[in-house]
């Protein structure tokens, strides 16, 4: 049976895509004044008529000349360049750019060519002198209801260019003077924008052409361009960012959409999940260090024959538990006396007390293994992989003992400079102690009783989305879609009730349309307060590049809480929803902060939003994908188990219940039929995923 619309898509758009490829190489050769070469269009997709991979109908263009780019006045000074021509630069920017374009065209060439490469995909030089930083953009050109559309993916590249200047100012509640450093994503802005587009529509020969942004993605210095794996792997991101554009933009008529209740049999497939907490460092395509303590993995596995097994990765979530310092109740004292006198002191109530933390799960990065292709539908597959860890209190054992030369950041025990068990109440020069949790009386169940006694009951589900990084054009609807503390979907921008509908009929799409039976939309579906963080690396004591992400609350706490408790106060206020401090003041001392404790190896390479998942919508999601005939099996489950006061942590808010019980069924293999297959399961942020006018 052949699916609408995808045959098309693999026939790579013959007709068009030569034009294309003919059109560009005619730009480069004068033509006779009279002549004006014609071609033929693409197939175009018509939504009334079945697809087949032939054409329904044939449109004629003409070619017409793309006049330049408006002239913008530039700077003499910063042109010197342009008029006093030398043979050797004393700068590699352009050496940096050249690599870089001949090793992604190289690839592109050799592995792509009989796959549209040069016919309906592009790779297009951007070297403007008057933009920060050269950029190579993926184009991926579709017809489309008798319309010509070329989605674009532009590639910055750092270090084609000259430093920027620094963003700096005044705290406009303190007044005092603060310093940013601006990031190569920084600089994809309305400005780099217009000349991409003016330099694909060029490119392309194309005039008519409707060019669309599925936003951008910033390759890092640290590529190595001699790692084709990598380039292969950064071509993807590009080319699944067009794709799954211009496939929601038409309403799926080029691709199916991922549907559980359609492409997982119950009766054939076995999904299960698995928890890894002893996790091999993750490396980003172009190089970057990725924090990933946990690996959530759903995997799909099959046993053909009754006899050979083959499994492959379904959604891969990384990530880690941090623990967010959570507000002190001023009067605490006082209600346990009372409640003491009243005869109403328990256990659970001094709980509500003691308790300094909430647990949050951030995502540092999602993968797929079984699909090349990625979109909203697998993106949201994984946010329900990532809430697996929220139940039965999984995520405690993120924080298990472990061996560590140096100085352990992760080690729990630290949390006792905040819990403060132990001290002598009636000595005034009592220091609380760091708990010992590498002897053998600090069992798993010791490591359960700490962390009840230390968490608030809400668990988060955050996502750290960069600065125009390589997953960005998936992750920017839940940044769009984001809303402030208190507020509902109805108070959302323009474009933010875009990316919330956007990011509901990708819900539906993936649960046979079960999502909105379940979700109440005038609710948030994240939230977001506009901290943003830094993102780079620095390197450990072995020489080996470490996420900068590492330090979070708890290595605050193994690095100074023993010696200096100020700095662990200074790093509440500075990662906290506080009153007296703006966001950009908090990110220069949260900077300055980072520089003093990691030394001279750390690195800022970008920025990142952590926006915070409402748990009404997650549970949404999780009611929808049963109903939808989802059902996921346990694989490794046990293999490896202050006085100042701030605002409550989204995550605290806004988070799943931590006594949440599992959601994962037993299941043998012998309650399969043995024939088919089996599965055993052990800024500019671009636009959300919608319908476009037009199409």
């Amino acid at each position: 049976m052949k699916v609408p619309g995808k045959d098309a898509q693999e026939n790579p758009n013959s007709a068009m895509a030569e034009a294309f490829a003919d059109a560009a190489k005619q730009a480069k050769q004068p033509a006779p004044e009279a002549a004006q070469p014609s071609f033929q269009a693409q197939p175009s997709i018509n939504p009334t008529q079945p697809q087949n991979g032939t054409p329904n109908m044939t449109q004629q263009f003409q070619q017409t000349q793309v006049p330049p780019a408006p002239e913008v006045k530039r700077s003499r000074l910063f042109d010197m360049n342009m008029r006093r021509e030398r043979t050797f630069s004393a700068q590699n920017f352009g050496e940096n750019f050249n690599r870089a374009f001949k090793a992604i065209t190289d690839y592109a060439e050799n592995t792509a060519k009989d796959k549209g490469y040069k016919k309906s995909l592009f790779i297009i030089p951007v070297n403007d002198p008057g933009l920060h930083c050269a950029s190579l953009v993926f184009a991926k050109v579709f017809s489309i209801s008798g319309k010509t559309l070329a989605v674009v993916f532009p590639m910055l590249l750092e270090n084609t260019g000259s430093p920027l200047k620094p963003q700096s100012g005044n705290d406009p509640i303190t007044g005092e003077r603060f310093e940013l450093a601006r990031m190569t994503g920084s600089q994809y802005d309305d400005v780099y924008w217009n000349v991409v587009k003016h330099t694909v529509s060029h490119a392309l020969g194309q005039a008519g052409a409707i060019v669309q942004d599925a936003g951008a993605g910033v390759i890092h210095s640290d590529m190595d361009w001699d790692d084709t794996t990598q380039i292969a792997r950064l071509l993807n991101h590009a080319e699944n960012a067009c794709i799954t554009l211009a496939n929601t933009s038409v309403g799926g008529r080029i691709e199916e959409f991922f549907n559980v209740k359609v492409d997982i049999n119950p009766e054939k497939d076995l999904i299960s999940a698995g928890f890894n907490f002893n996790t091999a460092s993750l490396i980003s395509p172009d190089g970057m260090p990725i924090r990933n303590d946990v690996e959530i993995k759903l995997t799909a596995s099959s046993k053909d024959q009754g006899q050979v097994q083959v499994s492959e990765p379904l959604t891969v979530v990384n990530g880690f538990v941090e623990l967010l310092p959570a507000p002190t109740n001023p009067n605490a004292q006082f209600q346990l006396q009372q409640m003491q006198m009243m005869g109403q002191l328990n256990p659970q109530a001094m709980l509500q007390f003691s308790r300094r933390f909430c647990p949050q799960f951030v995502i540092s990065n999602t993968s797929t293994g079984i699909s090349n292709s990625e979109g909203p539908e697998f993106q949201l597959l994984a946010i329900y992989a990532a809430s697996l860890i929220g139940e039965n209190y999984n995520w405690h054992n993120a924080f298990s003992p472990r061996l560590v030369d140096g100085v352990d950041i992760g080690d729990i025990g630290a949390i006792n400079y905040e819990m403060k068990m132990g001290m002598d109440p009636s000595d005034p020069a009592a220091r609380p102690a760091k708990l010992d949790t590498k002897s053998s009386s600090f069992t798993q169940a010791s490591l359960q009783q700490l962390l009840m006694a230390a968490c608030h009951d809400n668990f988060g589900i955050a996502l750290d989305i960069e600065e125009n990084g390589l997953r960005s054009w998936i992750n920017t609807m839940f940044l769009l879609a984001g809303g402030a503390t208190g507020t509902s979907a109805l108070q959302l921008s323009e474009g933010g009730k875009a990316a919330h509908a956007a990011i509901i009929a990708a819900a539906n799409n993936l649960t046979g349309n079960t999502f909105s039976t379940f979700f109440d939309a005038s609710q948030l579906i994240t939230v977001r307060d506009g901290t943003r963080i830094q993102g780079g690396y620095y390197t450990d004591a072995k020489g080996v590049k470490q996420d900068v992400r590492n330090i979070d609350m708890l290595a605050v706490l193994n690095l100074t809480g023993g010696q200096d408790p100020h700095i662990v106060e200074e790093w509440k206020m500075i990662n906290s929803q506080v009153n007296h401090l703006s966001i950009p003041k908090r990110m220069a001392l949260r900077n300055q902060r980072l520089a003093e404790l990691l030394g001279t190896s750390y690195t800022n390479k970008t920025y990142f939003e952590r926006v915070v998942f409402n748990w009404p919508f997650v549970d949404a999601l999780r009611k929808a994908l049963g109903a939808a005939g989802l059902i996921v099996h346990p694989d490794n489950m046990h293999a490896q188990y202050n006085q100042m006061a701030y605002m409550a942590p989204l995550a605290q808010t806004y988070g799943m219940p931590t006594n949440t019980p599992t959601s994962l069924q037993q299941v043998a293999w012998n309650n399969f039929q043995p024939d088919g297959r089996q599965i055993n399961m052990g800024y500019r942020t671009g636009q959300p995923f919608g319908n476009y006018n037009g199409f």
